[in-house]
């Protein structure tokens, strides 16, 4: 228990639209962090990001989404 564990993951992802039948090439990544409390008991977090192409002022709109959770092992 105590331990403290991380990852970093980055790279290119391939969006493909329905709609009009198109494929965007975005930048995505993600950082995350794991904690074990106990050797029964983990707790974790995670931030995402992924490029969706430009506003219209030519500003990059990036989307962020976030995971926290917790692992029971029995």
């Amino acid at each position: 228990s105590g331990k403290v564990g991380y990852y970093i993951q980055g790279g290119p992802a391939f969006v493909h639209s329905e709609a009009a039948d198109d494929t965007e090439t975005e930048l995505s990544g993600k950082v995350g962090l794991t904690f074990a409390a106990t050797d029964s008991l983990g707790v974790y977090g995670e931030l995402a990001g992924i490029t969706n192409g430009e506003d219209a002022d030519g500003d990059e709109i990036i989307d962020w989404g976030t995971k926290v959770g917790v692992k029971y092992s029995f």
